[in-house]
């Protein structure tokens, strides 16, 4: 079973990240994220699936966006699983845009955190980007986000990886 350190001890055991490196990769994710939501035009309900990626696509970068998200949230001392969350009341579009800024504000103060420390205003951005994944995840296929982080992250255990630029990992490989 999957957790925040689990999750952390494989990163630390296959690349060489720091903080910043992994808020900055959660930062491309969410922009894969955001592509997937094909929110470059102006769609706030369902139709905002309109570029043809299916659910469990989206889910998918989801989840990616999660692993990234577990391991700032873990270096901040935040636990993604004691948060609870109300249903939000809102759409797709607006719950995605939501995370971004949260997700932004987040990785801009971990590239400046001096290692090994921590902030209670970087946790609450942590504390408040993990509500709003649970919601869009939630809202997209009536389930918690962790099952989909469990399955990415077998996904990602059986890739192999290799560095592409300084600080830069990419799977080679498919399953």
């Amino acid at each position: 079973m999957e957790t925040q350190q689990t999750i952390v001890l494989w990163a630390e055991a296959n690349f060489q990240s720091t903080p910043a490196s992994v808020a900055t990769r959660m930062v491309v994710e969410m922009a894969e994220l955001l592509q997937s939501l094909d929110l470059t035009v102006v769609s706030l309900g369902p139709s905002c699936l309109s570029r043809g990626d299916s659910k469990e696509n989206i889910l998918e970068e989801c989840a990616d966006v999660g692993v990234m998200l577990a391991q700032v949230a873990f270096y901040l001392g935040v636990n993604m699983k004691d948060l609870v969350w109300e249903g939000a009341c809102c759409s797709i579009a607006r719950l995605a845009l939501l995370l971004n800024k949260e997700l932004a504000d987040l990785a801009n103060g971990m590239c400046t955190l001096p290692p090994g420390t921590t902030d209670k205003k970087l946790q609450r951005h942590a504390e408040v980007a993990t509500g709003y994944l649970w919601d869009l995840t939630q809202y997209l296929s009536g389930e918690d986000l962790w099952p989909f982080i469990e399955v990415k992250m077998q996904k990602n255990r059986a890739r192999t990886w290799g560095l592409i630029s300084p600080g830069v990992y990419q799977h080679s490989n498919e399953e």
